[in-house]
């Protein structure tokens, strides 16, 4: 059943493990929103304001994993995200996609880096005021696959994400069993879709879920 925003417009974000490919699906559904004549506005974490790219900036130069310090970083960027881009545009009826999200943090620094996942949920509404996205799509790779990728979305990414592909294989399977845990514990809000096929291939079978969910066809 098509679902109507809770806001004024939609906000979908994309999540998943390294090379799942969610900059190039966030572009190819930005591409296909806009050519219904939809307003779209695509934004990343971090990144987007200028407080978020200094976040950015300060996590690739940092040699040492240390998740809390990460946590925390990542939560002000999206403070001031929220609160500068996210919720103005969404209130103009601009649809907002976001190259990731505030489940990130829970996958990433809580399954992966092992820290109080209901410290980092409860950082989380204070971040975001308590607004989540409508809709979630989870692309799903295992992390031998997500790895093995070298395509250009992953060299766009550069060192802030290349700092985590760095990490120990367990963190990786860890950060993956948090998405799939997060994507069940809330299935109205969530799609799971497999990213492990041809980007065009995903890419339809993300417009599919889409048009549905906000009855775009």
């Amino acid at each position: 059943m098509p679902r109507r925003s809770v806001h004024k417009a939609p906000f979908i974000s994309f999540e998943g493990g390294e090379g799942a490919g969610k900059t190039t699906q966030v572009e190819l559904l930005r591409q296909r929103l806009e050519s219904l004549n939809l307003p779209v506005l695509v934004v990343r974490e971090p990144g987007t304001t200028r407080l978020g790219e200094q976040v950015r900036d300060i996590i690739k130069s940092q040699s040492n994993n240390v998740p809390a310090a990460d946590a925390l970083l990542f939560m002000a960027a999206r403070a001031q995200l929220m609160h500068d881009v996210i919720v103005p545009e969404l209130n103009k009826g601009t649809t907002v996609i976001g190259d990731r999200f505030s489940d990130s943090t829970i996958a990433y620094q809580g399954y992966g880096g092992n820290l109080n996942l209901d410290r980092l949920r409860h950082a989380n509404e204070l971040a975001t005021n308590e607004v989540a996205p409508d809709l979630t799509i989870l692309l799903d790779v295992t992390p031998e696959t997500g790895l093995g990728r070298r395509d250009a979305e992953d060299d766009s990414i550069g060192e802030t994400q290349r700092r985590f592909e760095e990490l120990p294989m367990r963190f990786h399977r860890s950060v993956r069993r948090g998405y799939r845990e997060l994507a069940n514990r809330e299935p109205s809000r969530w799609i799971e879709i497999d990213a492990s096929r041809n980007p065009n291939e995903v890419a339809e079978d993300v417009w599919s879920h889409v048009s549905e969910f906000f009855d775009l066809n």
